[in-house]
C-alpha cells in the first residue's frame, strides 16, 4: 500500500464497522423516518454512502458488480426511489463494496493516486489522492447522520465496538 494511503485506509476500515453498527437495530420500516420536513430518509443516507463507496472503489480501478449499487448510481433524491432495499440487502452490499475497495487501497498505484480525479470537488488539489480523502471525509460526515437518526429511533448510540 502506498504510504499515503495508511490513514485513508484506516478511516475506510473504521467506517465500513460504524456504518454497520448505525444500521444495527434499524427495520425496514424505519428506513424511511427522516427527522423533519426537507431533511433526508435513513434510507436515502444509506443508500448515498452505498453508490458513493461504490463509486470510489470503482474510481481506484474496483469492479463493483452488485446491482443494488449500480442502480443507486443514478439516484438523485429519495423520490426517485420506488422503494427501499431491505435493510438486510443494504448491509450485505455495503460489506461486498467495503471488500472491494479495501483490496483496491492495497494495490492503488502512486501515479494512479497522483494522476488527476474526473470530479470537480471543494478541494484544491484535484489529485485522485485528494478526492479520496474528500470521498472518505463525505462518508464520516454520513456516517455522522446515520449516528444521530440511530440514537433518535432506538434509543442507543451508535457504537464503536
Amino acid at each position: 500500500m502506498d504510504p499515503r494511503l495508511k490513514a485513508l485506509s484506516t478511516i475506510a476500515t473504521l467506517n465500513r464497522k460504524l456504518f454497520l453498527n448505525c444500521l444495527e437495530g434499524i427495520t425496514d420500516e424505519q428506513l424511511a423516518y427522516r427527522e423533519g420536513e426537507g431533511s433526508s430518509t435513513v434510507g436515502f443516507i444509506v443508500c448515498h454512502l452505498l453508490d458513493a463507496r461504490g463509486y470510489v472503489a470503482q474510481m481506484i480501478g474496483g469492479t463493483v458488480d452488485n446491482p443494488l449499487i449500480l442502480s443507486l448510481r443514478s439516484l438523485e433524491s429519495e423520490k426517485a426511489l420506488a422503494a427501499y432495499p431491505t435493510a438486510d440487502n443494504l448491509r450485505a452490499a455495503w460489506k461486498q463494496v467495503s471488500d472491494i475497495l479495501a483490496g483496491r487501497l492495497e494495490l492503488v498505484a502512486p501515479s494512479e493516486l497522483d494522476g488527476p480525479a474526473s470530479d470537480i470537488l471543494p478541494v484544491q488539489d484535484r489529485s485522485r489522492l485528494a478526492a479520496l480523502a474528500f470521498f472518505f471525509q463525505h462518508e464520516s460526515y454520513h456516517i455522522g447522520q446515520l449516528a444521530y437518526l440511530r440514537k433518535r429511533l432506538t434509543g442507543r448510540a451508535m457504537s464503536y465496538q
